[in-house]
């Protein structure tokens, strides 16, 4: 990482609250060495440790927007600026990362705005030289009634891309940097938003604050905002100095007005458990004999639409709950299984206490159950600030860290878990696989092996284990420890297993019958498939059994098996079954033996004629001999919470490399996404549903330049000249870059491009350029592939 002290200014533009911002600078100086602290204002005063430089008065929300627009870079000498702000700043320094340094543009995510653009907010915001120098280009226009981030980040950012070659940052990296409207996903370098001060102030000081505040912050929407959030929490005395605070700057607030009434109400149910009884002021209504008779007020309604509703949601609202009877009975249910009714019993403890840290981490846990790690970390957050040493929190968000794909924030999270206790095989089988996601495998293999000294029978660290075992190449381990993987739920094969039917281990069985069940995704079918002539060789009547998509492709291309699918077998008997992965352990498979034919799927000659007839009319209007790709670009996890959308890219991104490569025919392969909108880029998916067709097509075609996805493993079995573009979490199966660099073990016609630590596409799309550039002048029939 750069030294943060000689590259970074801490900056802050402000004649409005100069002494609140410059407080905000000394915090973030507190936590953040930088070369200069720098506050841009008319005051005169002096503050200790800033630096004050007089600016012209700004007076208004334009001004401000107009001066960080165009001015601030004649203020900036480091390579970054970071920008704060009165209600924005650091908070936590070890969220920090060295992958900050790879943009020119940080900021909270906007999660209102729709499209591509959604970072970021420019109240605290890393800004590189770099950008600030290219806003000065006369292009780039202020607008006065548009925001000065809204303007970098929406209106000129393909302009500021293609132009000067600014890199914004990606909503994954913005989470990590800070939030603002959004909860906070973990921890952050920073936050924007005075309406989140309860979630980076003490009490002390947010007491200070609503006493102290310029009269025209606390009439501020955001000021009535966190008086609104600290009534929500039942944080009562804080909140009470604010309504205080509120009122006494805007009196006949009907909002601050409401909040009093709320707080009062509840200050009495604290006071006791029973019902309130009726101010002499309310009007006292006597239930008649039927709930669905009319109202006696006189209104119209029945009663149990008018004060009979009133009457029991007061007291259901004032009757306590016993909150550890209740999480104990919730507790047991999630254990159970029944997620829902544990949900439903912590929400009721959080109704009455919205920081219950237990409440929060397992209604967390739940969401990440549920498959939505994000949401699951913000809970789980709020609940380790409130309970920082319980290694089971720890180490439970440091599995959803992973899920969402924060592999630092996981690994940081268990590796606090397991000082807190050192033998905790549940944080030490996190912290394995978030290791392996920073593609620091012989890490990973270290500490899993840590977890199994410890509980010799935990099968899904063993399990977990494999995958960094077999990126390392050792297939004979691996593959036997994935076996473990029949023992789990979420990883059964696909289909029926034929009852009273023993599993295959690779014994003598000549002139037996034998089903193999496919399993996890398509491609895992096409890349596993190699192995059916195998078994077929050993003598066994094989029977595939498939997706139904899959079905014609593979029959055609193994006409001694049978291909089914899924389903058809049911009412089938057969000697043998076996799922299709375990095939690699019934067959000894290693990484030496491990049998890599040039293409063992095969296509219908006339139909690949078909498609190259039509790419060559296609080929005739380009000068030259261009290149004929096809092109994926997204899998079935895009846009996801999930760390499996890392696999896929931003469809602005391969727009505008396609479109920077006009010499070339572009032919889409992605089926299931988005049009991508690139005037060169062919369109025939509708006529490539069947994988008979979609194959007939890529033997057509010259190069196919996909992501991780079984579109990859469908070309590289064809034989394809086939380009991979790959996260920085590599799969297993890609081996690691160190050992294998662009060679794929199981495919010599598979060339691999490999995101680095950045986990940037933008350095993979150079080495593809590079590679298309040999490929253009015939260095591709040379490539060791």
């Amino acid at each position: 990482m750069k030294d943060a002290l000689s590259s970074l200014t801490l900056v802050a533009v402000d004649c409005a609250y100069p002494a609140l911002a410059a407080k905000a600078l000394q915090r973030s100086a507190a936590r953040l060495p930088s070369a200069r602290v720098l506050l841009l204002s008319d005051c005169s005063e002096v503050f200790p440790g800033v630096e004050t430089v007089a600016i012209a008065p700004i007076k208004s929300r334009s001004a401000y927007s107009r001066f960080m627009l165009k001015a601030l870079a004649d203020y900036i000498d480091t390579d970054f600026a970071l920008v704060v702000q009165w209600d924005g700043f650091v908070i936590h320094d070890n969220a920090f990362a060295k992958e900050f340094w790879n943009y020119d543009y940080i900021g909270a995510k906007w999660p209102h705005k729709e499209g591509d653009f959604r970072v970021g907010n420019g109240g605290f915001s890393l800004r590189s030289k770099r950008l600030l120098e290219a806003l000065r280009d006369p292009a780039i226009e202020f607008l006065e009634d548009e925001n000065e981030d809204e303007s970098i980040c929406i209106r000129y950012r393909d302009h500021l891309e293609t132009q000067y070659g600014i890199v914004f940052a990606d909503e994954r990296v913005a989470d990590r940097f800070a939030f603002d409207v959004s909860r906070p996903i973990g921890r952050t370098l920073g936050f924007h938003g005075v309406f989140n001060f309860w979630q980076v102030l003490s009490a002390d000081e947010l007491v200070e604050f609503a006493r102290t505040a310029p009269e025209a912050i606390a009439a501020g929407l955001g000021f009535g905002s966190l008086t609104k959030n600290l009534v929500d929490l039942k944080r009562n005395e804080v909140a009470g100095e604010f309504v205080t605070r509120r009122l006494a700057s805007m009196p006949v607030d009907p909002a601050a007005l409401a909040l009093r009434a709320r707080l009062a109400d509840a200050l009495r149910v604290n006071a006791s458990s029973a019902p309130t009884q009726p101010a002499p002021s309310d009007v006292v209504v006597k239930p008649p004999a039927s709930r669905n008779d009319p109202c006696p007020c006189g209104s119209g309604k029945r009663y149990k639409e008018c004060h009979g509703a009133i009457a029991a949601a007061t007291t259901a609202q004032n009757v306590k709950i016993n909150e550890e009877s209740v999480i104990a009975e919730a507790l047991r249910l999630h254990e159970q299984g029944q997620i829902q009714a544990a949900v439903d019993r912590y929400s009721r403890v959080l109704q009455q206490s919205p920081e219950n840290p237990t409440a929060l981490h397992f209604i967390g846990l739940a969401q990440y159950q549920a498959g939505q790690p994000s949401d699951a970390m913000q809970a789980m957050w709020r609940s380790l600030l409130l309970a920082p040493s319980e290694p089971e929190f720890l180490s439970n968000y440091s599995a959803a860290a992973w899920s969402a794909g924060r592999y630092d924030e996981g690994k940081w999270a268990a590796e606090r878990a397991i000082e807190l206790q050192a033998d905790h095989p549940g944080a030490l089988n996190n912290l394995g696989f978030n290791l392996r996601a920073l593609n620091r495998i012989d890490e990973s293999i270290t500490v899993f092996d840590r977890a199994l000294k410890l509980q010799p029978q935990f099968d899904y660290a063993r399990w977990n284990r494999m995958f960094s075992l077999l990126a390392k190449g050792n297939y004979s381990q691996g593959f036997a420890d994935n076996e473990l993987r029949l023992q789990f739920p979420q990883t059964q094969p696909t289909g029926k297993i034929p009852v009273n039917t023993p599993l295959w281990r690779g014994e003598p069985a000549a002139g037996k019958s034998i089903v193999i069940l496919c399993e996890q995704g398509l491609g895992d079918t096409f890349m596993f498939s190699r192995f059916g002539p195998l078994v077929i060789e050993r003598g066994l009547h094989v029977t595939f059994v498939v997706q139904r998509s899959q079905v014609a492709l593979l029959q055609q291309s193994f006409p001694q098996a049978r291909v089914l699918s899924v389903g058809e077998h049911e009412t089938l008997s057969f000697d043998f079954w076996t799922p299709l992965w375990s095939l690699t352990s019934a067959l000894n498979i290693t990484l030496e033996n491990l049998p890599t034919p040039e293409r063992f799927l095969q296509t219908n000659v006339a139909d690949v004629a078909r498609w190259e007839a039509r790419l060559s009319q296609v080929s005739a209007a380009n000068p030259g001999r261009p290149l004929r790709i096809g092109l994926v670009w997204q899998g079935q996890m895009a846009g996801a919470d999930s760390q499996m959308a890392e696999r896929s890219i931003a469809p602005r991104l391969v727009k505008r490399f396609v479109e920077s490569h006009p010499e070339h025919v572009w032919v889409s392969l992605q089926h299931g996404a988005a049009p991508l909108g690139a005037g060169n880029l062919i369109d025939w998916t509708s006529e490539t549903v069947e994988f008979t067709q979609m194959a007939a097509l890529i033997d057509a075609l010259d190069i196919v330049l996909t992501i991780d996805t079984g579109a990859a493993h469908l070309a590289a079995a064809l034989g394809a000249k086939t380009w991979v573009m790959l996260r920085h979490a590599g799969e297993w199966r890609y081996g690691t870059e160190a050992a294998n660099g662009e060679l794929c073990p199981w495919s010599p016609t598979m060339r691999l491009f490999r995101q680095d630590e950045s986990r940037r596409w933008e350095p993979v799309f150079e080495q593809v350029n590079a590679a298309l550039r040999d490929a253009g002048s015939g260095a591709i029939l040379s490539h060791p592939n």
